[in-house]
């Protein structure tokens, strides 16, 4: 495996995950029991896909999100002891070309991923079982350069993007999430 992106996120106590892939390769799922000190079989989660991100998602299940140019895919991992099994993938198209994924996180019941593609981006997704639902992508901070970002969760349907320009100006966007819409709030400079 050419490796370039790998990503670990414990399932429980005993089992953790690692993703691994890069851009000009495919996109694999292992699961690593600590306990029995056991690895399960590399699982190919998808082609040509190594930019990615992961997180569980409940019990034995966990939501892996890639990217290949601007081809988008979300898909759920569901586990049982070393083994996976993929869910089948949602996908969607973004305008530019994603490059690196920020951050994975639950707000509510929807799931929001960070990214940079020509300049920070989020995406809402609902998950049913196995089956995930993603959203249109919406520009974070639209109009500006931003360098950083880092979300905050404020409650459960809103959360804060903290970005900065150029390493010196600091700026808030609030946004308020719903099923799979996201609703972009005003730009504080802070």
């Amino acid at each position: 495996y050419n490796l370039t992106v790998i990503r670990e996120v414990r399932i429980d106590a005993d089992r953790l995950l690692f993703t691994y892939g890069n851009s000009n390769t495919n996109l694999y799922a292992q699961v690593y029991n600590e306990t029995t000190q056991t690895w399960g079989t590399p699982t190919l989660v998808r082609t040509a896909g190594g930019y990615h991100i992961a997180a569980v998602t409940g019990a034995n299940q966990a939501l892996v999100c890639s990217a290949t140019l601007s081809a988008f895919q979300a898909v759920v991992l569901t586990f049982s002891g070393t083994s996976i099994t993929v869910g089948t993938a949602a996908t969607a198209t973004n305008g530019n070309s994603i490059t690196d994924f920020f951050s994975l996180f639950l707000i509510g019941s929807s799931w929001v991923v960070t990214y940079t593609a020509s300049g920070p981006q989020c995406r809402a997704m609902t998950i049913s079982g196995t089956t995930v639902t993603v959203a249109a992508s919406e520009t974070i901070a639209s109009g500006t350069n931003i360098t950083f970002i880092q979300p905050v969760a404020v409650s459960s349907t809103v959360f804060f993007i903290v970005s900065m320009i150029s390493g010196s100006t600091i700026y808030v966007e609030g946004y308020s999430v719903s099923g799979t819409t996201i609703t972009a709030g005003g730009i504080t400079t802070v």
